[in-house]
């Protein structure tokens, strides 16, 4: 899942309307594609690609980083399976009421500059380390 999903290889879920037999050879045919905006790997994308918390896809959760709108419209879309994915999707509508309505996008990319502003204020002190030990190695071979 953790591999898969944020890529948008996600399987997919069929209806079956009348029993009958699959075996080698059957032939499938496209019948309808109501909301061609929303292929298997763009809607993997929106909801585990971590678009809305870059986080969210090591822990194997979904985010959303788009408009809301479009959230509640794909949970309103009567094609969209209840298992895994409106599931999914109503848990990400209700963690960002709670927030309301902000997606995470902005909060990580801040919390980002940070840690390199961090990294960044220690670069100088790692690069005297290195020249120091570097010149006490000198000094030891050239006293050898």
């Amino acid at each position: 899942r953790l591999f898969t999903l944020p890529r948008g290889l996600a399987g997919i879920f069929c209806l079956v309307e009348a029993e009958g037999k699959v075996e080698k050879g059957s032939k499938f045919e496209l019948v309808e594609r109501p909301y061609p905006q929303w292929s298997m790997v763009e809607l993997s994308k929106a909801i585990y690609g971590g678009e809305g918390d870059p986080k969210a896809i090591m822990r194997g959760v979904g985010s959303w980083g788009r408009p809301v709108k479009e959230l509640h419209k794909l949970i309103q879309n009567p094609y969209l399976a209840e298992c895994e994915w409106k599931d999914e999707l109503r848990k990400i509508a209700k963690k960002l009421e709670k927030k309301g309505g902000r997606s995470r996008k902005n909060s990580v990319s801040l919390m980002s500059l940070r840690r390199l502003e961090l990294k960044s204020t220690w670069i100088p002190f790692i690069i005297a380390f290195f020249v120091a030990m570097l010149s006490c190695l000198m000094v030891m071979v050239m006293t050898d």
